[in-house]
């Protein structure tokens, strides 16, 4: 039996929502994939694992980026922890469809977030002039 368009879009959805993105080594989108383990992790904006793709066997990898305390749960991040946290909050109600009640979320907003912001600025500021001096 072939599933009906109803089951079809709660799976695209599903795999939308749990499948990882496969990068080669000079971090070019190569497709995407469905890693059940991988998926089993939960997200925080402080992770304490990154996820790394083995393009050779086609394995996914979880490595410890600091150190995890025996029952800490295992969480990588859906998103670019190097965002502000509106733009991190944003990304993962539009995509992920839930508010994160992560520690860094949960604290005030924090000083890198103005750092973060000063940094865009000063990229977009540079670019601008980079543009006009071409003309």
């Amino acid at each position: 039996r072939l599933p009906t368009v109803e089951e079809l879009a709660y799976l695209l959805c599903s795999f939308a929502a749990n499948d990882f993105s496969i990068w080669d080594p000079l971090l070019v989108g190569l497709g995407a994939a469905v890693y059940p383990i991988g998926a089993l992790l939960n997200h925080s904006c402080e992770p304490n694992v990154v996820l790394y793709y083995h393009q050779s066997s086609h394995r996914q990898e979880m490595r410890c980026i600091r150190r995890v305390e025996v029952g800490e749960h295992l969480c990588h991040s859906y998103i670019d922890v190097a965002a502000i946290s509106e733009i991190r909050r944003e990304k993962l109600k539009s995509v992920y469809h839930f508010d994160c009640d992560c520690e860094r979320c949960c604290q005030p907003p924090h000083i890198l977030d103005e750092r973060l912001k000063s940094v865009a600025c000063d990229q977009k500021q540079k670019k601008d002039e980079d543009d006009v001096s071409r003309y």
